[in-house]
């Protein structure tokens, strides 16, 4: 997720972030205004783990436009909102897929493309060397594609 915490015109911040995993997250924003930002981020995400198996690969990106305004010296809030756009080919195995039952989902396959809208807030402390902040991002993630569920022999059908 990408928090700007923007504080003044032509302001442009970046960072990359790279996990254990190798999963790769791209951020970066643009004050276009006094009060106004545009921002982009990106994500791509391979886990595979082996008992219970799951091998999950995801390309997700998001951009958007928001308003920013400062707290005194450091503070900072800003609203965000904007849309987004990914791919997921996915197979979950064994998991607990219950909803509070018994589990009924044994298998998994998603194979997708993503849309996403999205609206976030956030608030947050800058200064020349330091930034931090807290924010949260509320996503409507709409998938359209393909999805294949195997149920174990008690199952309900919850799809």
């Amino acid at each position: 997720m990408n928090i700007p915490l923007m504080g003044n015109k032509n302001e442009i911040k970046a960072d990359v972030n790279i996990d254990l995993n190798s999963d790769l997250g791209l951020n970066a924003s643009y004050a276009i205004g006094k009060n106004f930002l545009l921002y982009a981020d990106g994500l791509k995400i391979h886990s595979y783990t082996s008992d219970p198996y799951s091998n999950i690969n995801e390309v997700l990106g998001h951009v958007g436009a928001g308003y920013y305004t400062r707290i005194g010296n450091h503070g900072r809030f800003e609203f965000l909102g904007g849309g987004g756009y990914g791919t997921t080919n996915s197979t979950i195995v064994n998991h607990l897929w219950g909803f509070g039952e018994p589990p009924s989902i044994e298998t998994l396959n998603i194979s997708s493309r993503l849309y996403s809208l999205s609206a976030q807030v956030d608030i947050g402390f800058a200064s020349r060397y330091f930034d931090c902040g807290l924010g949260l991002r509320l996503t409507d993630l709409m998938p359209s594609g393909n999805y294949t569920a195997i149920y174990t022999d008690t199952a309900k059908k919850i799809f």
